[in-house]
């Protein structure tokens, strides 16, 4: 398995700087490829590394956020009119309320029925249509674990804005990605004991102000080296300093680059 980011920024990141933190799961030689989110500037970031939403066979999304999430439009779309397919959407139950009747919020409610729910016939007329005419969506349970595309996959829960759902993975039992998240040791903790061997975490340069929804670096500085060695930075500003990414390495962290690829066997 292999994973590949399209980018590893935040909401505001910019090209050519950094994208959106998403992420291409590669499942092996001749095997499907399947996107860890898909945000605003996912169809951009594929297209730089000579790809496009034509080359992958699902989605799995974390949370509704537009950096992970506003790329389906393309995404449908595109596969849609143009390859008369059906793209595979991983959801957590509470990221479609509607149809799951677990508390939560609405994907196609919420999000895509405005720029998608309605399509033109070749008449010239209107006609209604619906998440399942552009995508084949599967719910996945916390704490289960499925096989997408040959990766074994588990979701957690974590802790991101209030009453927004947001969930973070597991892959093959060895590979942590948090998602976006506030910053606990527990989960950490609980994740190395379970056996992961990389963490994949949210990180912010900044200072921990109140309020905020990602972790602060300030607070993952204070892991001993040897935490810090299992885990890889994510999802930071645009135009940190030099010197400050410097002072994570410096801590035992390794950082996630936009268009770097993590081989896992």
């Amino acid at each position: 398995m292999r994973l590949t980011f399209l980018g590893t920024g935040t909401a505001w990141s910019k090209p050519p700087e950094n994208f959106n933190n998403n992420a291409i799961v590669d499942c092996g030689e001749g095997k499907p490829r399947w996107l860890i989110d898909c945000g605003t500037t996912a169809p951009v970031a594929l297209h730089q590394l000579g790809l496009s939403v034509a080359d992958f066979t699902g989605v799995l999304v974390t949370h509704m956020h537009g950096d992970h999430v506003f790329g389906l439009e393309e995404t449908g779309f595109f596969n849609y009119f143009v390859l008369k397919r059906r793209v595979k959407l991983w959801l957590p139950g509470q990221l479609m309320s509607s149809r799951s009747g677990i508390p939560g919020e609405d994907l196609w409610e919420n999000c895509l029925r405005g720029p998608m729910g309605t399509v033109q016939l070749l008449d010239g007329s209107p006609y209604e249509v619906g998440l399942d005419d552009y995508f084949e969506v599967q719910f996945l349970e916390e704490h289960t674990p499925y096989d997408l595309e040959g990766v074994k996959v588990e979701l957690f829960e974590v802790d991101h804005v209030p009453h927004k759902p947001c969930y973070g993975l597991i892959l093959n039992d060895q590979v942590a990605y948090t998602s976006d998240c506030k910053y606990s040791r527990d989960r950490i903790d609980t994740l190395l004991d379970r056996g992961c061997h990389t963490i994949f975490h949210d990180c912010y340069f900044g200072p921990a102000f109140r309020g905020r929804v990602h972790s602060a670096f300030v607070e993952i500085a204070e892991l001993p080296p040897s935490i810090a060695s299992h885990i890889v930075l994510m999802h930071y500003n645009d135009n940190v300093p030099e010197d400050e990414l410097q002072r994570a390495r410096d801590a035992g962290f390794r950082l996630a680059r936009k268009a770097q690829t993590f081989d896992f066997g």
